[in-house]
């Protein structure tokens, strides 16, 4: 029995139910709350009534809550450098706040490699296909300029110095003979030599008759540099010097590029790509 008077607090509530061998629900607790707050009217002497477990008529399913993400929804895809869910039109991770470069939006948006449970962007291409022969400028020039001087040469020597026509010929000759054979290895040297650069490695095939293909991991690069003179500015190519941890290939000259930066900045993209993936950031030699 309790006095007229009291009202009956959470504890007692407690102890009725487990009188009852009931638990009080949240519901209970709710009604005695509001049972408080509304004065008790039309209870007699100001009680509040009794809610115990075994009223089972104030038992109420409550209506289930939903949350909403602080973040809008839509499409949505890994972020290339940390692997987190970001939105499919982010440019920057909000996560690990990395910029999404253009090589990380190709590899991001290619197909993927599936590998146990973890997704492997697949290699997007870079760049594929021989130097440009606009790097060997100077040295074409200079082969021309040695055949045709062996062509004009012994005219030149015969009738200006007075040489004979046999020692013009031959001196002619020479010259031409030396402008066509350094052609021919400036082109040998351009059209054996391809190189295939993509987001997960570099691969550089040279030989005429045999084939010989070397292959970098782009993990493996500790630098890279970006060269580009004068000449090569008015021509529009360019060269990328590698710098790797490689003992076999410490230093790898990528040649005849086009000009722009497009392919040097792609492949600074994919090397941090390749150093996150591999977990070699911050490595110190």
């Amino acid at each position: 029995m309790r006095p007229y008077g009291n009202r009956p607090t959470e504890d007692v509530l407690m102890g009725y139910a487990r009188e009852a061998g009931n638990r009080p629900t949240e519901d209970v607790l709710m009604g005695y709350a509001r049972a408080r707050q509304s004065g008790g009217h039309g209870q007699e002497r100001g009680n509040a009534p009794i809610l115990d477990g075994r009223d089972q008529s104030i038992r109420k399913s409550r209506p289930a809550t939903h949350t909403t993400s602080a973040y809008p929804s839509g499409p949505m895809k890994p972020c290339p450098f940390c692997a987190e869910e970001i939105q499919d039109a982010a440019i920057k991770c909000r996560h690990c706040g990395s910029m999404l470069g253009e090589a990380a939006a190709a590899a991001v948006a290619s197909r993927t490699l599936t590998s146990g449970t973890e997704a492997v962007p697949a290699a997007v291409t870079i760049f594929k296909g021989a130097p440009s022969w606009k790097a060997q400028f100077w040295p074409v020039v200079a082969a021309i300029a040695l055949g045709v001087g062996g062509l004009c040469g012994a005219p030149i020597l015969h009738l200006s110095f007075h040489v004979a026509w046999s020692w013009a010929l031959i001196g002619g000759a020479v010259a031409l003979g030396l402008g066509g054979f350094w052609l021919l290895y400036l082109w040998a040297a351009r059209a054996t030599l391809k190189f295939l650069i993509t987001t997960r490695a570099i691969d550089v095939e040279s030989g005429l008759f045999s084939k010989n293909i070397e292959t970098l991991q782009l993990w493996r690069v500790r630098d890279l540099e970006f060269h580009q003179t004068m000449t090569d500015r008015l021509l529009g190519v360019s060269r990328v010097q590698l710098f790797t941890h490689d003992e076999t290939t410490p230093q790898l000259l990528l040649w005849g590029l086009p000009g722009s930066r497009r392919i040097f900045e792609q492949l600074q993209d994919a090397l941090e790509i390749a150093r996150r993936s591999r977990n070699v950031i911050g490595l110190v030699e």
